[in-house]
């Protein structure tokens, strides 16, 4: 187990009214480099009344006291994609507390996770805080409609924050003083363009962009508290107006930087500069195919010039 700073240790259960687990079906090292986990504990432990501890898969009991998962009173977990399933169940089998889970994988079908879970939380978990707050002691009935519950079969809605902003309190791995993880950096949330394969663009839209003050804030928070690289989150974060202003800053500030993957139009030699001052060698821009047949067909048309133009650009 690495040190890490950031977290919530030291505490003792009985001083809370409600004992939260939050797992994450995989190692601590890819742990802590999950927004979704992130958010989820940190959000949990602003409130007054609850402690929330961590699990992950390597570790026997949670991250902070290795406390026995059968100690806490609700349990939580992010499924990023399918491949996680079998994993969480692992780490549930035998366990008799109530499991809510949340995040893309389970927004998108609900369905194959949920005769074996409690409850499938669909959209963004920040919005669905009060409900969790009442399972304890209203039971897994009080969920709907904002969670789906496979024993009542009822009509669950997707659930959106209406306002983004940056997480700034985040988990810290250090070794010998120095900070190794990244500083996760969400500038957008969602997607416009509606390419037919991807479920963040239908699910997730219109696309939220965080205020370039909040950006601004965060880029300042994370040096000083010695990260020295941020990963930029956003499933589009390109068509984002605060793209460059926030890479202009993370450069401003010595620090590096790595940005998710962009569509070909985006790309142009002002953004191309500013990725490498921030220590970028490579960009990502999933043409997907080079058929004009297809690109109509998944919704995602750009002309195969404008993906070379955007290679020599970067070559350049």
């Amino acid at each position: 187990m690495p040190i890490e700073e950031g977290g919530f240790y030291d505490r003792d259960p009985r001083d809370f009214e409600l004992r939260v687990a939050i797992i994450y079906p995989g190692p601590y090292r890819v742990a802590v480099s999950s927004l979704g986990h992130q958010i989820l504990y940190f959000l949990m432990n602003s409130i007054d009344s609850v402690m929330a501890e961590r699990f992950v898969s390597d570790l026997n009991g949670s991250v902070e006291s290795g406390r026995p998962l059968d100690e806490f009173d609700i349990v939580l977990a992010t499924l990023h994609f399918e491949g996680q399933y079998p994993e969480l169940l692992r780490m549930i089998e035998g366990l008799k507390k109530p499991v809510l889970v949340g995040g893309p994988a389970v927004s998108f079908n609900p369905l194959p996770i949920s005769p074996l879970v409690s409850a499938v939380g669909l959209g963004d978990f920040e919005v669905l805080i009060e409900e969790i707050l009442k399972v304890k002691d209203e039971g897994i009935a009080s969920l709907p409609p904002k969670f789906f519950v496979y024993e009542l079969k009822n009509k669950a809605k997707f659930n959106r924050t209406p306002r983004l902003s940056p997480l700034r309190d985040q988990i810290r791995v250090l070794e010998g003083g120095v900070t190794l993880n990244k500083f996760l950096l969400e500038i957008s949330r969602g997607c416009g363009w509606g390419c037919r394969f991807c479920g963040i663009g239908w699910h997730w839209r219109p696309r939220l962009d965080a205020p370039m003050n909040e950006v601004r804030e965060a880029i300042e928070y994370a040096s000083d508290l010695g990260f020295r690289e941020i990963s930029i989150i956003g499933s589009d974060a390109a068509s984002s107006k605060e793209i460059k202003d926030t890479l202009w800053e993370i450069a401003e500030r010595g620090m590096r930087a790595s940005i998710p993957s962009i569509r070909a139009d985006q790309v142009d030699s002002e953004l191309l500069d500013l990725i490498r001052r921030t220590g970028g060698r490579m960009i990502t821009i999933a043409p997907e195919t080079g058929s004009d047949r297809l690109k109509g067909i998944i919704n995602k048309r750009i002309d195969n010039d404008e993906i070379i133009r955007a290679a020599e650009e970067a070559k350049d």
